[in-house]
């Protein structure tokens, strides 16, 4: 009866492992999915182990550096973590546009393993990336049929007048595995496969380059800063900072509409401890502290606003104004006229009280605390 139940049990385990076959009553074949095969003589199956292997923990790896200078074009991946991982299946996936349509570029096979606290980089792996690209997004995928993405590394558009003269240099995590993205100070051809160091020469801020010599400091804290209010008829966002710091607002972004930079901060902008900070478009409300924005605010629109950190474009803060259909698209009531000609009143989408309430309508109140609610923003389909 028992080697009735151990066989059993082996049969079991062996429609995991693969295909088994059985030869003359003697020996079991399992066939594994590579085409490989492994033989057992039945009179062992009591001594043969088939504990299944330990799941793998891909979350410790990293990209943590990425060459696209020519003669380079490599991305080297960092195991930040005690135990040695092997890569057999992961990919490596590039992207040279906006990140929906991705090609694999290398695929590691049963031979690469990297060691805790390692390296891993392959000269071939990214053949197309460009130190000169304004779009690239590079990924690290788990082994079929998961295909999960373990990390990302993205570069957006560049915009920053000085990149220019150090786009030719690698960019790197410092430190290793867990710092922010900085262009490797003078250096060409990267530290493959080595420590990237403590050297930097530049921040590397995705969607707008921002470098050390424009006045950029990694590390401020933004929480505090809120959109605090919209209006679709002075043309104008306000935000307004409800800490008690001074905010430096270089590289902060506002985002409309999920897809354009509709205004980013100069290295001289800053916002005071409860104050306001106002963009305008051109001709907008008067006492705006600046009237650069983009156009394309409307009071009578589906509208959204995202204000973002310089740091990998964190959101700090959203504004919402939707009936569920496209963004831009034309709702009611119109705010920008007067009840009594046919709208719904001329109001602006104003937080009551500043920093803290939610979006109401309200009399606007451009760069000065915000004036009493007014009521509820409606939108009907």
């Amino acid at each position: 009866m028992k080697t009735k139940n151990i066989l059993y049990a082996f049969l079991t385990c062996a429609f995991i492992l693969g295909t088994l076959t059985i030869n003359a009553q003697t020996k079991v074949y399992v066939h594994k999915k590579n085409g490989t095969a492994d033989v057992y003589n039945i009179a062992d199956l009591d001594s043969i182990n088939f504990t299944p292997p330990a799941e793998i923990n891909y979350s410790n790896l990293v990209i943590n550096e990425v060459n696209g200078v020519s003669g380079q074009k490599w991305v080297e991946i960092y195991n930040k973590g005690e135990v040695d991982i092997p890569l057999d299946g992961i990919t490596i996936q590039y992207s040279n546009s906006n990140g929906s349509s991705f090609s694999t570029q290398w695929t590691f096979d049963a031979s690469d393993i990297i060691t805790a606290k390692g390296y891993y980089s392959n000269s071939s792996a990214l053949a197309s990336l460009s130190a000169n690209n304004g779009n690239v997004v590079v990924t690290i995928n788990m082994p079929s049929p998961s295909n999960q993405v373990i990390d990302t590394y993205t570069k957006q558009i560049d915009i920053n007048d000085g990149y220019s003269v150090i786009k030719n240099v690698a960019h790197a995590r410092i430190p290793d595995g867990t710092g922010d993205w900085y262009y490797l100070a003078g250096n060409s051809a990267g530290s493959k496969n080595a420590t990237n160091g403590t050297g930097t020469f530049g921040y590397v801020q995705f969607g707008n380059e921002i470098s050390a010599a424009d006045g950029y400091t990694p590390g401020v804290d933004y929480s505090q800063l809120v959109i605090n209010e919209v209006d679709g008829n002075g043309k104008f966002v306000e935000i307004y900072n409800k800490g008690t710091q001074p905010v430096p607002l270089i590289g902060v972004k506002l985002i409309k509409n999920e897809s354009a930079i509709w205004w980013t901060g100069g290295a001289s902008a800053s916002i005071a401890a409860g104050g306001f900070y106002t963009i305008a478009q051109s001709g907008g409300a008067a006492g705006a502290t600046e009237y650069t924005g983009n156009g394309g605010i409307s009071s009578q629109q589906n509208l959204k606003f995202e204000l973002q950190e310089p740091e990998n474009n964190t959101s700090i803060d959203t504004f919402l104004r939707t009936n569920g259909s496209l963004l831009g698209y034309t709702v009611t009531p119109n705010y920008s006229k007067d009840s009594a000609a046919g709208g719904g009143g001329i109001y602006s989408f104003s937080r009551c009280p500043d920093g803290t309430g939610d979006f109401k309508l309200a009399v606007p109140s451009c760069n000065a605390s915000n004036n009493s609610s007014e009521g509820d923003i409606i939108t009907n389909p």
